[in-house]
């Protein structure tokens, strides 16, 4: 029996979770690697992981501006009609608040939430790409740029690791 904490015992074929995610390269108890850890191993982050701070930086930056400055940012985004107010504002929430949620799949590295992120942001894609032709609005393009871009590092990232992880390991 292995002592956990103070008064929890479990028995030898347990694993905690920090335990658990350590067999996956993390080391911690909350699943991910400390500051100092991470300056001695610099490439332990799967880039599938790192293309997610594009995810989460654009997210943020743009729900900040949706939020604050909605008119600015609008007309910097080269949206050619008037949207309200309280509309423009609520839709900055909303992308902050989904900031919010991939800042913690990068934060806790889960993988199994990787794949998530495209699933859902290919429908957002063709949804704004029905919603361009539909209004001819040129923000849409920028939307669909940005959109597209994340999409294609997130997509080739996690393929190419996938390849990597399903090819057969050689025993020299």
């Amino acid at each position: 029996m292995r002592k956990l904490g103070a008064s929890i015992m479990l028995p030898p074929s347990t694993k905690t979770r920090g335990e658990y995610n350590r067999s996956r390269g993390q080391t911690t108890a909350c699943g991910r690697l400390s500051l100092q850890e991470e300056s001695i191993m610099p490439n332990t982050m799967p880039k599938t992981r790192r293309t997610l701070f594009y995810l989460a930086s654009y997210l943020l930056i743009t729900g900040l501006a949706l939020l604050f400055v909605p008119d600015l940012f609008l007309k910097l985004a080269f949206a050619t009609r008037e949207y309200p107010g309280a509309f423009v504002r609520f839709s900055g929430i909303l992308m902050i608040g989904l900031a919010t949620v991939v800042v913690n799949i990068i934060r806790f590295g889960n993988k199994d939430f990787y794949r998530a992120t495209l699933i859902a942001r290919v429908p957002m894609w063709i949804a704004t790409l029905a919603l361009y032709f539909y209004t001819q609005e040129t923000f849409f393009i920028v939307v669909l740029a940005v959109l597209g871009t994340g999409i294609v590092l997130t997509s080739s990232a996690y393929l190419s690791e996938r390849h990597i992880a399903t090819q057969p390991t050689s025993k020299v």
